[in-house]
């Protein structure tokens, strides 16, 4: 399967992940000048367009698509509405997760807690996504 997107090809096999990774920790240039990319609003993302346009195509071209820290929060911002909260201090350290959905083959090998690390400035609040069509395989102990 073939995505052109502003005159790039993007090329996956039937049944393919997509993983959205985080964008630059470190400065960042958007429409206004330099920021942290958790400061800046999703919209003046310079590649926001080009984003959403891959996130579209995704829905019906590949097998599951994987968000990963920023891209977690640009993902459910675009999908659901779902927007990020700003931390007073950025959250840094490694962090015990329970494991919700033991049987995910996301998480398989395992334990039913684990520890991940952490990094950032923004949060998601867990009631926001309650009720909504999102799986939650895991929650850090400071959700």
């Amino acid at each position: 399967m073939v995505l052109d997107i502003n005159g790039r090809t993007v090329e996956t096999t039937e049944n393919a992940c997509i993983i959205f990774a985080p964008g630059t920790p470190q400065n960042y240039k958007c429409k206004y000048g330099e920021y942290i990319l958790d400061y800046v609003k999703f919209e003046d993302v310079t590649y926001w367009d080009e984003l959403c346009m891959i996130m579209d195509w995704c829905e019906s071209h590949v097998h599951c698509t994987y968000y990963l820290c920023w891209g977690a929060f640009a993902g459910l911002h675009y999908h659901y509405g779902i927007n990020h909260f700003y931390y007073e201090d950025k959250l840094s350290g490694i962090y015990k997760h329970k494991m919700n959905k033991p049987k995910s083959p996301l998480f398989r090998g395992f334990d039913d807690e684990f520890f991940a690390p952490h990094s950032r400035h923004t949060e998601i609040r867990l009631r926001l996504i309650m009720g909504k069509i999102i799986p939650i395989v895991s929650v850090p102990n400071f959700a």
